[in-house]
């Protein structure tokens, strides 16, 4: 887009500040909504003589139609094939305008799908930061209980020790604890 192009079209009003807004827009429909807010912004109704259409300007047909963008993305098949019946629009028109709301339904899938991630993303971050709090509490355990079993291995072996020097126990009576897996360090 050339600069030129763009001061155009700054200069212009948007088609955003004349339709209207679907005003109980909730959740994905809010989503849905705001993606559809920025599309096409510098596209502008094209009419010939007596306010048709230009054949080809979907946004221009659906607008003599009397659809807003969030009307034709809510609105059922059923429903747009009836008014465009109704309309008398030849074939290309029909094709443009199921077009045009096919690409809308999809910006508002994409918008809505960008926004799962990012929350998911986030839920994700938080269970792996309670993780490795987790992990790193189980390894604080994990340290005290080896210092620990280190603290009664030495008494362990410091009190058979005792009973030899002291000849508490004989040999025979240490020998089986000598070998036991305490007595082996």
């Amino acid at each position: 887009m050339s600069n030129d192009k763009a001061i155009h079209v700054e200069d212009e009003p948007s088609r955003n500040d004349t339709a209207p807004t679907n005003a109980g827009a909730q959740g994905g429909d809010q989503v849905v909504a705001e993606a559809l807010a920025g599309a096409d912004s510098d596209r502008r109704s094209k009419t010939g003589e007596g306010g048709q259409a230009y054949a080809g300007d979907p946004f221009a047909i659906c607008h003599a139609l009397g659809l807003t963008r969030s009307d034709l993305v809510d609105m059922s098949v059923r429903q747009l094939n009836s008014r465009m019946r109704s309309a008398g629009l030849n074939g290309q028109d029909t094709r443009a305008i199921k077009h045009l709301r096919r690409m809308l339904k999809n910006r508002g899938y994409a918008a809505i799908c960008r926004t799962r991630r990012v929350v998911q993303r986030g839920h994700l971050e938080e269970q792996k930061e309670v993780l490795h709090e987790r992990i790193e509490a189980l390894k604080a355990e994990n340290a005290e209980l080896a210092a620990e079993v280190a603290r009664i291995q030495r008494d362990y072996t410091g009190l058979l020790a005792w009973c030899i020097e002291h000849h508490a126990l004989t040999a025979e009576q240490i020998q089986p604890y000598l070998s036991s897996p305490l007595g082996s360090k």
